[in-house]
C-alpha cells in the first residue's frame, strides 16, 4: 500500500492546511492513524497474497519515546486491532541512496535521527526486522523468506 504519510503531506501543501508534520504533529499523527486504519479495512481479511504497508500504525506507537506527542491509548488500541502480523519490517536510513524530495524534509542525520524517534523499541503487538543493507531484489527475498518461516509456524 502507498504510504500515506507522502499522501498527507502533498495534500495538505497543495491546499495550505493544518496538520503538518512539522507544524502540528498531533493532528499530523491522527491523520495518520486515520489513513492507516482506512487503508488496513480496505484489504479484505481473506487475500491469499501478502499486503505491505509502507508506514503507518507501527510508527505513531513510537512517538511516545521522541520527546513528540506521546501515543494515545487509542493510538495503541488500533495497533491492537488493525494488524493481520506482528512482523514490521524496518528500512533505516542509509546514506548512499538516501535522498530528498518534495515530502521529505531534512538532510540524513535529520532522517536517522527521525527513525529512532519513531519506531517502537519494544512493543507487545509488534516485533522490528531491520532490513539488509543490500540491492533492493535481495531485500525482497529477505522479506519473503521472513514471511514465509511466519506462515510456517503458524500452520503448526
Amino acid at each position: 500500500m502507498d504510504e500515506c504519510i507522502r499522501q498527507i503531506i502533498r495534500q495538505k501543501v497543495t491546499i495550505g492546511g493544518y496538520g503538518l508534520h512539522s507544524k502540528e504533529q498531533t493532528i499530523f499523527q491522527e491523520l495518520v492513524l486515520s489513513w492507516s486504519i482506512e487503508a488496513f479495512e480496505g484489504v479484505s481479511p481473506e487475500r491469499v497474497r501478502p499486503v505491505f504497508f509502507d508506514r503507518g500504525i507501527p510508527e505513531l506507537l513510537g512517538d511516545g519515546r521522541s520527546g513528540r506527542p506521546a501515543a494515545f491509548k487509542h493510538v495503541q488500541r488500533a495497533a491492537e486491532l488493525c494488524r493481520r502480523n506482528s512482523k514490521v519490517f524496518m528500512a533505516s536510513p542509509w546514506k548512499q541512496i538516501y535522498c530528498t524530495d518534495g515530502e521529505t524534509i531534512g538532510d540524513f542525520d535529520h532522517a536517522r535521527r527521525i527513525t529512532r524517534q519513531s519506531m517502537p523499541t519494544s512493543s507487545p503487538v509488534y516485533s522490528l526486522i531491520e532490513l539488509p543493507r543490500v540491492p533492493p531484489e535481495i531485500r525482497a527475498s529477505f522479506v519473503l523468506e521472513q514471511i514465509s518461516v511466519l506462515a510456517e509456524l503458524e500452520s503448526r
